[in-house]
């Protein structure tokens, strides 16, 4: 099997969604990749799949046209997003023609699954995952406590626990550290005299760090913070962040919009429904080590039991092959699908 692959965005979504599994479908099953862009190579395999992932065509007719051009060159065509599509208005713009004139689509939530349900039938959810497991941790004492805050693009999530972040700050003073990556409004609006914004010269960005960084700087940690409204968008979004704190071995606070899924409460992290709880249960994370460390561990145990990618690559290779297999009825489910579109 060899994958051409065609990223429409290059910074935050590729890693955990192409890099790291096409990589190791690579290294432990024989199974060729490489970025391409939006261009045709020739043939290389008997299994050959186009991979595109958040690209947009410029209009309708571009977008019915690709998939009859990829048919013709061998190609079976998979669609990717991670994201609710909400949040593209080009996506509208063009009728959806990108997630109907597809062969299937992948995804990383039942949400977004069911999001997509409405354009094409031939969903597929693949889970985020942990390439790589970080070795366990020693929990030294400290005389600090260390708050890890880093997020891109979520700077509409805190504001509500912000005042209760800084009442801690001034109650327990140079004892809590706080590290933040990306937010620079959040780490504007805290007030704290032992605060850090994590910059990476590698990136050439302020505000978006390698995740070598990234997980460095969080594996330091004590306590994560992982706050999202409840809304359309978020509620989309995949539990990514969980997953990383509890391999970085932090004791996770987290919203119930999309983490009350997969953390049970108590036991491998904290949720808060409201500020109230918020405080009350960053106040236990920061005075009760014993319960802090009991969180970290049992995430740490659920990453390794349940979230490697290595124990989920054949599902995900199986099913590439299987839908090259039945290339043909996809692409006729297509083509139904396209003169629906042509005539609405």
């Amino acid at each position: 099997m060899f994958t051409h692959i065609d990223m429409g965005e290059k910074i935050v979504t590729p890693r955990a969604r192409i890099l790291e599994p096409f990589g190791m479908m690579k290294e432990k099953l024989g199974a060729g990749f490489e970025i391409v862009g939006n261009v045709f190579l020739p043939r290389r395999d008997d299994t050959l799949i186009f991979f595109r992932a958040r690209r947009v065509s410029d209009s309708v007719e571009q977008g019915l046209k690709f998939p009859r051009t990829l048919q013709n060159c061998g190609y079976l065509l998979i669609s990717e997003i991670d994201d609710s599509l909400t949040r593209f208005p080009n996506i509208a713009n063009v009728k959806y023609v990108d997630y109907i004139a597809t062969c299937a689509v992948t995804c990383s939530t039942e949400t977004l699954a069911n999001e997509l349900r409405e354009f094409n039938p031939h969903v597929k959810i693949f889970k985020n995952h942990i390439a790589t497991l970080a070795p366990e941790k020693n929990f030294e004492d400290k005389d600090e406590i260390t708050i890890f805050f880093g997020a891109v693009n979520r700077s509409e999530e805190w504001g509500d626990i912000m005042p209760i972040i800084n009442k801690f700050a001034k109650r327990y003073g140079k004892k809590l550290r706080f590290i933040v990556i990306s937010d620079t409004k959040f780490f504007d609006a805290l007030e704290s005299q032992n605060k850090f914004f994590v910059t990476d010269k590698s990136t050439g960005m302020k505000e978006w760090v390698s995740y070598n960084v990234y997980m460095n700087e969080m594996y330091k940690a004590d306590i994560a913070l992982l706050p999202l409204k409840d809304n359309v968008f978020n509620r989309a979004k995949s539990d990514l962040k969980f997953i990383e704190s509890g391999n970085a071995q932090v004791a996770v606070l987290a919203s119930p919009t999309v983490y009350e899924s997969v953390i049970k409460d108590g036991e491998t992290g904290f949720i808060y429904r409201n500020p109230k709880e918020f405080q009350a249960k960053l106040k236990i994370l920061i005075e009760n080590k014993e319960k802090r460390i009991e969180l970290s561990k049992a995430a740490y145990e659920y990453v390794k039991r349940e979230r490697l990618l290595v124990n989920h690559i054949e599902e995900r290779y199986n099913w590439f092959k299987e839908m090259y297999q039945k290339r043909d009825e996809l692409y006729k489910d297509l083509y139904k699908r396209c003169e629906r579109l042509k005539k609405d």
